[in-house]
């Protein structure tokens, strides 16, 4: 069988040699066999000339002699060019989802163009006879996000240090260029992010490093955030797309955590002191009812002191935890650390009192327990007034890290709203109106933690006319609307103002929690050397105490009983707390001293 073979492959191979151009294309073209549709257009000689988007900077790619399907970045541009088998005298480029764009004809062959912009297929048609090629298919590649990493700090785990600052490295890589770079954080208060940098046009590949401050950011009650990185490349197309880092859990420094729990249990003290203060006013009102109603009654009135007494030990309870916590919290201050030693040193004092009154109380303790419960009422006013300024200084400061982070935020919306004017990059809008709901969230948290302060801090430290604006969403709609009319300058301009609003709003909380600190200071310097000429005094009473107790201690040191230990015990812790007492002040006042002629 094999020669009969060969010479038929011989002569059809002498057939293709000598037939005409038009016949070798027919074989060679789409439609091989025309017979299975009258109305098929065949094509042969395909072309396919490919213009990538011009962000991409690759040169344009010609494939000739190819099945005339496509598949390309999306936004190319596709040249189809082929040889029409049969007369083409005007026709169409149809895609499937129903766009068509005209075709030309010249030199015998039909040429058409479209941009890719989805999957899907396309056919030539020959419009005076209907008659269509077959489908070609089209898949549009869409362009990779970029790859970003954070490479410091290192691990999936990091405590912010005592400054709360933390140094970020990260590199990012893209196919054919990097735009910008946001850096976010979520916890338990939602999702936050910020413009940390721009890469400089053309470049595909890009480090940098950012300093990341954790001062403004609320960590909420688990005292972490999770941390990535956004890099956006340059796609002009589908808009930019961001590609997102490794994450790294930041965990509140222990500093700064135990600051916010000395915080927490401060306000917890000062409603447990209102409490046992509100129990204690009712109890001497009816104490003096009962005493003027007969002796039986006083009894009764009693009862309450029981109640009394726990609450005083819950709140003595409370404010050793508090000191505790403060020998390892750097952001207290010292001088209300040593005020708070001083009131539970005078708490414990009163409570002891207390205890032993009550437990051996007769009748001829009645007027005792009243002028008690006089001193007890005077020193818990005084107490809950301290603690009161604490927390006032407290909120101005946590409403001054709100103020300097919402500037931050306001400069990054002016850097958007800029760069859309410029570029009228239409992709930018939903960033800025993602940008304007998180200001308005801010500005939402900062009118709180104003309103949250009592008028006497608003009258006498701050500025008034810097908060009259403080409702502002009112302004931010005027410059979205704005924004989406295309006014740029506009919208700009009253950014501009509300940036202006705040800044004043900061400086006058600078200037507040300034002026508050310093009156606080003069209040206290006044009191610590009121209480400090007294200690000579107290130094004399304590050798008073030691000489006119002496005859008392040796009989009694006679007695090897209870009665004398318990003497013995009461003089030394005597001794003890005034000794202690003493110590705390002294310490204070140099403290102080040295840090106002610092200061000056």
């Amino acid at each position: 069988y094999a020669a009969p073979l060969a010479a038929s492959a011989l002569v059809a191979a002498l057939v293709l040699f000598i037939a005409p151009e038009g016949f070798r294309s027919f074989l060679l073209s789409s439609e091989l066999f025309p017979g299975e549709s009258t109305r098929r257009l065949g094509l042969a000689d395909i072309e396919l000339t490919l213009d990538y988007p011009a962000y991409t900077k690759l040169p344009q790619q010609k494939f000739s002699g190819v099945s005339g399907d496509v598949k390309a970045l999306k936004g190319t541009k596709v040249t189809f060019s082929a040889r029409p088998l049969g007369r083409f005298s005007d026709g169409r480029l149809a895609l499937e989802n129903g766009s068509s764009f005209p075709v030309s004809v010249k030199d015998g062959r039909i040429n058409s163009s479209f941009t890719v912009l989805g999957d899907g297929s396309y056919r030539i048609v020959e419009s005076s006879r209907d008659y269509g090629s077959e489908p070609f298919s089209i898949t549009a590649e869409e362009d990779a996000p970029p790859k970003v990493s954070i490479t410091t700090p290192g691990g999936e785990v990091v405590e912010a240090d005592s400054s709360g600052r933390i140094e970020i490295l990260y590199e990012a890589d893209d196919d054919f260029g990097l735009s910008e770079f946001r850096l976010t954080w979520e916890g338990e208060k939602g999702k936050s992010d910020r413009l940390i940098g721009k890469a400089p046009a053309g470049r595909a590949s890009y480090n940098d490093t950012y300093v990341f401050d954790t001062g403004g950011v609320d960590f909420g009650a688990g005292g972490t955030i999770k941390l990535r990185l956004e890099a956006y490349d340059n796609d002009s197309v589908s808009g930019a797309k961001p590609g997102v880092s490794n994450a790294i859990t930041v965990k509140l420094s222990d500093e700064k955590q135990k600051h916010r729990e000395v915080v927490a249990e401060t306000e917890k003290l000062m409603e447990e002191m209102l409490d046992v203060l509100g129990d204690q006013i009712d109890a001497v009102d009816t104490y003096k009812k009962a005493l003027t109603a007969g002796g039986q009654s006083a009894e009764n009135a009693l009862k309450s002191q029981s109640r009394i007494t726990s609450g005083i030990e819950g709140a003595s309870s409370t404010l050793k935890g508090i000191l505790e916590g403060m020998k390892d919290d750097n952001h207290s201050d010292y001088t209300q650390f040593l005020a708070l030693a001083n009131m539970d040193v005078r708490i414990d004092d009163l409570l002891s009192e207390r205890r032993s009154m009550l437990e051996f109380f007769d009748v001829i303790d009645t007027a005792r327990l009243g002028r008690l419960m006089d001193r007890e009422i005077v020193e818990f006013e005084e107490d809950i007034l301290y603690l009161d300024s604490m927390l006032k200084s407290e909120r101005l400061r946590e409403s001054l890290m709100s103020g300097r982070e919402l500037l931050s935020e306001y400069s990054e919306l002016s850097e958007m709203l800029a760069k859309l004017g410029e570029t009228g990059d239409e992709s930018l809008r939903a960033e800025i109106e993602n940008k304007l709901r998180q200001l308005e969230k801010k500005m939402s948290e900062l009118a709180q933690k104003m309103a949250a302060m009592s008028g006497d801090i608003r009258e006498g430290f701050l500025n008034e006319d810097a908060f009259k604006a403080m409702d502002m969403k009112q302004k931010l709609d005027e410059l979205r609307k704005m924004m989406e009319s295309g006014d740029i300058d506009g919208a700009l301009s009253a950014l501009a103002q509300l940036e202006q609003t705040v800044q004043s709003m900061v400086a006058s909380l600078e200037s507040g929690l300034q002026s508050f600190g310093s009156s606080q200071m003069s209040q206290d310097m006044t009191k610590l050397n009121e209480i400090i000429s007294k200690i000579g005094g107290l130094e004399r009473e304590q050798e008073s105490v030691k000489e006119s107790t002496e005859e008392m201690k040796k009989s009694m040191l006679e007695d090897q009983g209870a009665q004398s230990r318990s003497l013995r015990d009461f003089i030394d812790k005597q001794k003890e707390k005034v000794a202690e007492i003493k110590k705390n002040l002294m310490e204070a006042k140099a403290k102080i001293t040295g840090s106002a002629r610092v200061e000056t």
